[in-house]
C-alpha cells in the first residue's frame, strides 16, 4: 500500500478525492491534484517519472514533473497496484472479474490481463494486494486467503499458496530484498512464506483484532526488520519484527493524542532511517525514527490518507 524514498523529496499521498504533493523536508503541501472519486493505493515507477494512483474505476498516471494526469480506465473495480522492477509495466488487481490488468507505463494503456482461477467458487472474488519478485520473474497476487504465483513471462498461474485456510482478506504483500521471503499482513498477524518451498514458515502475532485485511507491511532495505500495522477497534499500531527470528521486537506506544488511529499504510526510506505511517481518521502522516522507534513528526494531509509514495 505504501512506499517511501529519500527525505527531502516529493511525497504523493492519496487523501479523499485528491492526491496531495508534499515536500518531505518541510512537511508542507506543495499542491493538490483533484482526481474525483476516492483514491486508494499509489506507486512510483522506478525512475520516479510517474505516480500511479488507484481510484474508482481507473488508474491515474501522474507526470511527476508537471502533475499532468492521464486516466487509464479499468474494466471493473481496481483494488491494488504494483510496478515491475524494470518499470515497464504496472499490474492492477481488478476485484469483480478476478483478473489482473496489465498497463504499459510508456503508453498508459492496458496491454493485457491475467485471469486467475477462482480460489473459492462459492464466494465472490476477493483479489487484493499484489507485488513483484525483485527479479521481476514472478507476480504474487492475494486472493481470499491464498496467494497466486504468476509467471510474468507468459502470465501463467504456476502455484497457489494457501496462507489462511478457510479464506480471509490479506491487507498487503511485501517481498524481502533477496526475494527469499514473502510477507502477508492482515491486521492481526503477519504470515511468512518461504518463496522457494512456497510454504508458510511462521505466523507473527500483532496487536489487533479480526483479520479484516487492514494490515500493511514494509521490509527494511537490508531485510533485517519488517514493519507491520495492526488494528484494534479504531486505533492502530506499528510493530517492528526481527526477520531472523520472526518475533516482534517493538510495538510503538505513543501519547493518546498521537495514536495511530486507523493506521492504513507503512513504508520506509531507502536507508531505513524513517518509517512513514498514514493515519486514516486523523488525516495525518506520522514520521517515525526507526533507530529509536519514536514519533519524529506529523504531517497534516487532510481527509483519509491511504497510500503514500516519495520520489527518488
Amino acid at each position: 500500500m505504501t512506499t517511501v524514498a529519500d527525505q527531502g523529496r516529493r511525497a504523493y499521498l492519496n487523501t479523499g478525492s485528491f492526491v496531495w504533493v508534499v515536500d518531505t523536508a518541510t512537511g508542507k503541501v506543495i499542491t493538490t491534484i483533484e482526481r474525483g472519486g476516492f483514491p486508494d493505493e499509489v506507486v512510483l515507477t522506478p525512475d520516479g517519472t510517474q505516480a500511479l494512483v488507484v481510484g474508482i474505476g481507473a488508474v491515474l498516471a501522474v507526470d511527476t514533473a508537471t502533475n499532468a494526469v492521464t486516466t487509464v480506465r479499468i474494466p471493473m473495480a481496481p483494488v491494488a497496484i504494483a510496478v515491475a522492477p524494470d518499470g515497464s509495466e504496472a499490474a492492477v488487481t481488478d476485484l469483480y472479474d478476478n483478473a489482473v490488468q496489465l498497463i504499459d507505463t510508456a503508453t498508459d494503456r492496458i496491454t493485457g490481463s491475467i485471469v486467475l482461477p477462482t480460489s473459492n467458487p462459492s464466494a465472490a472474488p476477493e483479489l487484493g494486494s499484489l507485488t513483484f519478485s525483485p527479479d521481476g520473474h514472478s507476480l504474487y497476487v492475494a486472493d481470499d486467503g491464498n496467494i497466486a504465483v504468476v509467471e510474468t513471462a507468459d502470465g501463467r498461474v504456476t502455484h497457489t499458496i494457501t496462507v489462511a485456510p478457510g479464506g480471509g482478506l490479506i491487507g498487503q504483500l511485501a517481498v524481502s530484498p533477496d526475494g527469499s521471503r514473502l510477507y502477508a499482513g492482515d491486521g492481526t498477524r503477519v504470515l511468512v512464506v518461504d518463496t522457494a518451498t512456497e510454504q508458510v514458515t511462521a505466523t507473527v502475532g500483532l496487536t489487533g483484532i479480526g483479520d479484516d485485511g487492514s494490515g500493511s507491511v514494509a521490509v527494511s532495505p537490508d531485510g533485517s526488520t519488517l514493519y507491520a500495522t495492526g488494528f484494534s477497534g479504531f486505533v492502530g499500531s506499528l510493530s517492528a519484527v526481527d526477520t531472523a527470528t520472526d518475533t516482534v521486537t517493538t510495538t510503538l506506544d505513543l501519547p493518546a493524542d498521537n495514536e495511530f488511529d486507523t493506521a492504513v499504510g507503512v513504508a520506509l526510506t531507502p536507508d531505513g532511517s524513517q518509517a512513514y505511517l498514514t493515519n486514516g481518521a486523523p488525516g495525518t502522516v506520522s514520521v517515525i525514527n526507526t533507530a529509536t522507534d519514536t514519533l519524529s513528526g506529523t504531517i497534516d494531509v487532510g481527509r483519509d490518507p491511504s497510500g503514500v509514495v516519495i520520489g527518488p
